[in-house]
């Protein structure tokens, strides 16, 4: 049976990751990293008193190689998705785990999606990554996401079969058609982090996983989407009360991962290009605007500078 920690983030969101935490506690025989990320609200009264009721917790400042199966861990800032991961998994002693599943606190996976996962990688040793179709929350029986796939001249991910019926989609889902895996949930070979190392920091939200991915493709890793794992997810809950944020960090990233692997031609091109594309989906939104091109910015003048407000 193959060992997995599965990492959870919370940021102000008990109510979603408490569900999360015990399905897959009911579920799974993962062991959980809970984080909560600097959280402002209640959220770790609130995680405490349900993650109590499913075993004796306390809160610890980082991960440790314990026999418990649920770990709580209190950051007292917002360093991120990568940062966040990155300090669990540096405290992961050798030959602990197999795999390291990434699940975002605002998913529901349905009983045997890590299964799926699992045999997958097990199955394939070349692949370093699996992912699962990723479906909407509400209605469930659209697609959020097969996989996704990277458009370099633009410099825009577009996840692949997008709002499309699952019964009318997945017959044509294959893994020739995806670049990358979605984050949302994510399986990770942990063997193969020794050679990949870990999450590029400099991303604080959106292409820290796209990054991973393209890092372990050139060492021989590649991913795979496992269509028999499936996922619900509401999506975007990091910047659902502040949606100009999400133009802020979404650009950054974007053009920090342009800066990273594109032409400085073409990374000069994704700057007018990614402008073109924010001044389209905000609509008029001025404050979005504003916090879009701020993003753009950043990303390109300040590459290596943290992306955090």
């Amino acid at each position: 049976m193959a060992k997995t920690l599965c990492i959870i983030i919370n940021w102000n969101a008990a109510v979603d990751t408490n569900l999360l935490v015990e399905q897959v506690w009911k579920t799974t025989t993962a062991h959980i990293a809970l984080i909560d990320n600097g959280s402002t609200d209640k959220s770790k009264e609130q995680l405490m008193a349900a993650c109590s009721r499913l075993q004796a917790v306390n809160w610890q400042s980082q991960f440790e190689c314990m026999s418990e199966r649920l770990q709580l861990i209190s950051s007292a800032t917002n360093d991120g998705f990568a940062k966040a991961i990155n300090k669990v998994i540096r405290c992961v002693l050798p030959n602990t785990y197999d795999f390291i599943w990434l699940l975002n606190n605002d998913a529901l996976p349905e009983e045997k999606a890590l299964v799926h996962l699992e045999d997958c990688l097990l199955q394939q040793k070349d692949l370093g990554f699996a992912g699962s179709v990723i479906m909407d929350y509400e209605q469930r029986n659209k697609i959020q996401c097969c996989a996704v796939r990277y458009h370099p001249f633009f410099a825009v991910s577009k996840l692949q079969f997008k709002n499309q019926q699952w019964d009318d989609a997945k017959d044509y889902i294959s893994n020739d058609k995806h670049i990358f895996q979605h984050g949302a949930s994510l399986l990770v070979r942990y063997s193969m982090l020794e050679q990949l190392g870990l999450l590029d920091e400099r991303f604080f939200l959106y292409a820290e996983e796209h990054d991973w991915q393209v890092r372990a493709t050139k060492l021989g890793f590649g991913n795979a989407l496992v269509v028999k794992s499936k996922v619900y997810h509401k999506g975007s809950m990091s910047t659902a009360n502040a949606h100009h944020l999400f133009y802020y960090y979404y650009n950054t990233s974007a053009i920090k991962f342009a800066y990273k692997y594109h032409s400085f031609l073409l990374r000069t091109w994704n700057v007018i290009a990614l402008l073109g594309i924010t001044i389209i989906r905000t609509k008029g939104n001025m404050k979005a605007l504003y916090w879009g091109v701020k993003g753009i910015l950043l990303g390109y003048f300040k590459p290596n500078q943290y992306a955090n407000l």
